[in-house]
């Protein structure tokens, strides 16, 4: 069921644009779960220049964390919302510092041709130095 709402959100969604608020509550009404990376991931397919909630990445760099589970769901679901925002706004500014423009352009140096968008480049590099 829920994998059956997540591809058919997909499909409906792809040349349209999905939030990140709808696609959360999309999943969430498949499994009564706040599926945040999940909902990051599904959104960057749909539109690759937003980044993806990822532990390895929001938490190990940035520091960020997902509100705590002893709240009721609606006010967790508000905080978690907030959390992701202001995770990819520290996100587009790491990618447009200095540091992250570095990283860009060793990216591009050593895969010149990769097609990936500068959010997926960033994420990859992030995400492999944990």
């Amino acid at each position: 069921m829920y994998y059956d709402k997540f591809y058919s959100f997909l499909e409906e969604r792809k040349d349209v644009g999905a939030t990140f608020e709808e696609t959360l509550e999309e999943l969430k009404s498949a499994n009564g779960k706040l599926e945040i990376s999940f909902s990051s991931k599904l959104v960057h397919v749909i539109d690759p220049i937003q980044p993806i909630w990822d532990k390895n990445v929001s938490v190990l760099h940035f520091g960020m964390k997902v509100p705590g589970y002893g709240k009721p769901i609606d006010v967790r679901q508000t905080e978690v919302i907030k959390v992701y925002h202001d995770y990819c706004s520290r996100f587009y500014d790491y990618l447009d510092s200095n540091e992250g423009q570095a990283l860009i352009r060793l990216f591009d140096d050593k895969y010149p041709h990769s097609g990936l968008t500068n959010v997926k480049k960033l994420d990859f590099i992030l995400w492999v130095d944990v």
